[in-house]
Order: structure tokens, then sequence, then C-alpha cells
């Protein structure tokens, strides 16, 4: 999550972001309860104290997918409306990993794909449904 002021000048408004990736010195945060991404400075970024975000929410559920499976690199459509589709770059996958998947994500799992990656071991894409809203302010 972006640090207070930044987040005032840049208009992100409040919530929890994911920091999907990092490069130069840049990190590309996503906002769920907006389905906006931004990229800033990473020294703007500050960690969200544990059980700030509401175990059931939306940002607690795709933070746990990206932090379950290691992904080097997240690309995350869509947010609202219970609908998102992501693409994770991983450095491999084991049957165990993708049966853990399967039960963190359950119902909300419509579609799963995976294929080799070009930079990275592996390219999977998730499409999920149905998922708890996003808490939104007050993080």
């Amino acid at each position: 999550m972006p640090a207070p002021g930044f987040r005032t000048a840049m208009g992100t408004g409040e919530g929890a972001a994911l920091l999907l990736a990092l490069r130069r010195g840049s990190g590309h945060l996503y906002y769920p309860a907006s389905g906006r991404g931004y990229w800033v400075p990473i020294r703007e970024v500050r960690a969200i104290p544990d059980g700030a975000v509401p175990a059931g929410s939306c940002e607690a559920l795709l933070s746990g997918v990206v932090r379950y499976l290691a992904a080097d690199e997240v690309d995350i459509e869509g947010g609202l409306g219970g609908r998102a589709r992501l693409t994770l770059d991983l450095p491999g996958l084991t049957h165990a990993q993708l049966r853990g998947l399967e039960g963190i994500l359950g119902p909300w799992l419509k579609d799963l794909t995976a294929e080799p990656g070009g930079r990275h071991a592996l390219t999977l894409r998730l499409e999920l449904t149905g998922l708890p809203p996003a808490h939104g302010a007050g993080i």
C-alpha cells in the first residue's frame, strides 16, 4: 500500500493493494476495490500490518494465492463484480501446490490453464468468479 501522502497525491484512494511486480525501484500495485493498478516508487510502498485485511475479503484471497504460489510476476484483470483473471509467472508448480490451490480457491475457481513460460518456468492462468467483495476503505 502506498504511503498516505502518495495515495492522496495520486488519487488511489484508501484500501489495500497487492504488490504484483517489482522493477527498477518501482512496484506495480493493484487495488481490487477499484480494479485499477498503479506503478509507484517502491520507497512509497508500505506493508499492511497483519490482521488489517479481513480474512474473507477479495484482497486477502488474491494475496494468499500469490504468496502460496510464490509468483514472480502477476497480472490481474477485473476484481470488480466478483470476477478476476490472474496470470502468474511461476518458477514451477508441484502437484501438491496445484491441489492446495484448488483447496484455497474452491468454488471461485472457474478455469485454470498452465503453459511453459518465457522467462519463467511456467505461466498459470486462473479465471475466478463469485469472489468475495473487496474490503476497500479503512486500511
